[in-house]
């Protein structure tokens, strides 16, 4: 079967579940090994790494615009550099769908609307239930995205705080959790942030460490 069929039906039946966020999930190594790509050689790069699993425009958006943040937050001198407004309106200009574009739109408003009491389940929720999908909802898929960017943009200068609060949500824990990781860590790099945490959780923590840092030196600006 060849690969550009493989994710679409009838081998993979599950067009009607949209957002869905195996491809973004697997994406960062990439955006370190194309950190300094423009736009379109990126999206290219993405749709080729995720076109055997995730065939639906909103899927590929969303891997294209997690790609695109852990690249911003990479190219930080320093974690206060991080324009919340800034990045979540040109990942807009990075989406082919008005689902993507309206949700990151959306989040972006609900960000400015909250105020330092406000709790983070009454606004995720809100902007789940903006963009209803079947067999999705705030336990899987499509709160990856809000939970995401939400999470990640109110709490950059915290990123413990950030991973916390998308386990806090519930739902896909393990996938937005990486997904928010993925992007603090690029961030705010290594630190006792997370060095003890991770030496704690995960024994081989040094080796996997080290992987990234080895596709980053080997593709150097890859574009």
């Amino acid at each position: 079967m060849p690969i550009a069929e493989t994710g679409l039906p009838p081998h993979f039946p599950f067009w009607v579940a949209l957002f869905v966020n195996g491809g973004a999930m697997r994406i960062a190594p990439l955006a370190i090994a194309y950190r300094a790509a423009g736009a379109v050689p990126l999206r290219a790069a993405v749709e080729a790494a995720i076109v055997s699993s995730h065939r639906h425009p909103e899927a590929i958006d969303f891997a294209v615009v997690q790609a695109a943040t852990v690249q911003y937050a990479l190219s930080l001198r320093t974690p206060d550099a991080f324009d919340t407004v800034a990045l979540l309106r040109e990942l807009a200009t990075r989406c082919t769908t008005n689902a993507m574009h309206a949700m990151l739109a959306d989040t972006d408003a609900a960000l400015a609307a909250t105020t330092d009491g406000d709790g983070d389940l009454p606004a995720v929720t809100a902007l789940v239930a903006a963009e209803k999908r079947p067999g999705t909802g705030m336990s899987f898929q499509i709160a990856s995205v809000p939970c995401v960017f939400w999470c990640s943009c109110r709490y950059a200068a915290d990123p413990r705080r950030a991973i916390q609060s998308a386990i806090a949500l519930g739902g896909d824990t393990d996938t937005t959790a990486a997904m928010i990781g993925a992007i603090v860590g690029a961030l705010h790099g290594e630190g006792e942030w997370c060095a003890a945490w991770a030496a704690r959780e995960w024994p081989a923590w040094p080796r996997l460490r080290d992987g990234p840092r080895r596709v980053a030196r080997t593709r150097g600006s890859a574009s």
